[in-house]
């Protein structure tokens, strides 16, 4: 695309600075004053919560937790496999033996995952399928969520290391944002609710917080604008470098703790 990177940011940063741009107004204006908010990021291949300290100047965050094999083409893996079983019965036809039905199979189960996150019960087709069968059937949201139950049950654990290493408590929250695709889900919202023990808001747009962020963060950094906004990131892992010497002797050292500050 010919861009000149300025900056690497991480997805729940970039959905905060967004955030303090847009309620501004209701944040406080001195930086000792800050509250936090919780961003939690679930995207279709990960999971990732920060807890962020913010006032009308600053985007500080304090603490950062994540599943990295957790995200929405989970929920399509185990939904494709439930239907699978579903179309093996009604019509004994097995669409993983081709590649072709194997691919409008999954587009379909991706079309109604979407769609049951409105709709309580919605129709599952794929026409000529396989062997010129077409597939066609009824599916309810109760059946999508008991497939995806033990996924849901993940979500908690993210949540809460986040909460500890920040070192905030649920009921001091200013707001709990949800963004992502998989956010979507509606027992993945009611899940998320329960954790927190409060009501969830999603004032930013889901998918595109993420890249209006970075273009404000790349606003800050370009001389041609002026914000007024401090950021202040983190990388969320540990770098740790590991070598053998010459006795052979295998060594490590750790680089860069967690949540050094960054640039750095």
């Amino acid at each position: 695309a010919g861009f000149n990177v300025l900056k690497l940011l991480n997805s729940t940063t970039a959905a905060a600075i967004v955030y303090s741009m847009y309620h501004r107004k209701r944040l406080p204006e001195q930086a000792d004053k800050a509250v936090p908010v919780a961003f939690v990021d679930f995207g279709d291949s990960t999971l990732n919560v920060a807890i962020v300290s913010l006032s009308q100047g600053t985007v500080e965050v304090k603490g950062f937790a994540c599943d990295e094999h957790l995200g929405g083409i989970d929920f399509t893996s185990a939904l494709v496999k439930m239907l699978l079983e579903k179309t093996k019965q009604k019509y004994k036809i097995d669409p993983t033996q081709t590649p072709r039905a194997m691919l409008r199979f999954t587009q379909a189960a991706e079309k109604l995952k979407k769609s049951l996150s409105i709709n309580p019960i919605m129709p599952f087709d794929v026409q000529s399928c396989m062997n010129d069968i077409d597939v066609s059937f009824m599916v309810k949201r109760e059946e999508f969520e008991e497939t995806i139950g033990d996924l849901v049950n993940r979500i908690e654990a993210p949540i809460l290391k986040a909460l500890e290493l920040a070192n905030v408590k649920k009921e001091d929250l200013f707001a709990i944002e949800v963004h992502g695709g998989a956010s979507r889900v509606k027992s993945v919202k009611e899940k998320i609710a329960s954790v927190f023990g409060k009501e969830l808001t999603q004032s930013l747009n889901p998918d595109e917080c993420f890249s209006l962020g970075a273009g404000f963060q790349a606003a800050i950094l370009s001389p041609q604008y002026r914000v007024d906004l401090k950021v202040k990131d983190v990388a969320p892992h540990q770098v740790m470098i590991e070598w053998v010497d010459d006795q052979g002797v295998k060594k490590t050292n750790e680089l860069f703790k967690q949540f050094n500050v960054v640039p750095c």
